[in-house]
């Protein structure tokens, strides 16, 4: 009988949110949002990629515009994440739910109208920022052992330069400098 009365319970719950309007539209969006983030989360694994290739080449001049555009697709995503609280805190007034680390798992089990699509997004988007993170990383670890390559080139040059400068000084004593024991 208890599970006979919470089967009634939940089917009544559901029924009343997929009635309520309010919380179809703020589900729609919050959906128009996640949605603008995938987009750019495209956009920033696209740009990821390109560096990628910059690396290979050597452009370092393109790779850090390639940094500037990126830096302004997040800043735009910090605004999207703003304006998204807002909806994530009214839908949790009206769902009676606490806005903790766990809220989006909780809308998707109420079985939300647009849950379904809303899972969809968070997964996708999750997945391109998982994308994103191995890139970057990738990209980072071939920086370092391209900069390794640099430091070992210079430090090369460096000591060539202090053999010529021992041969081009001005000679103020005239003993020899260099001692060739033979």
């Amino acid at each position: 009988m208890l599970i006979h009365n919470q089967l009634i319970g939940r089917r009544l719950e559901v029924l009343v949110l997929k009635a309520n309007p309010n919380i179809k539209e703020l589900m729609q969006e919050i959906i128009v949002i996640y949605e603008s983030e995938l987009k750019d989360y495209r956009e920033i694994l696209g740009l990821a990629k390109k560096q990628e290739e910059l690396i290979t080449e050597g452009d370092y001049q393109q790779f850090n515009q390639l940094i500037t555009t990126r830096a302004k697709i997040i800043n735009k995503i910090d605004n999207l994440e703003k304006n998204l609280f807002s909806y994530k805190k009214s839908l949790a007034q009206q769902l009676g739910l606490d806005l903790d680390k766990d809220f989006l798992t909780k809308i998707i089990q109420k079985e939300l109208p647009f849950g379904d699509d809303l899972e969809a997004l968070i997964r996708n988007i999750y997945k391109r920022i998982q994308d994103i993170q191995e890139l970057d990383q990738k990209n980072k670890e071939e920086l370092i052992i391209k900069r390794n390559k640099i430091q070992h080139s210079m430090t090369r040059v460096k000591k060539g330069l202090r053999v010529n400068q021992a041969y081009n000084t001005k000679t103020t004593n005239y003993e020899g400098r260099f001692i060739d024991k033979k």
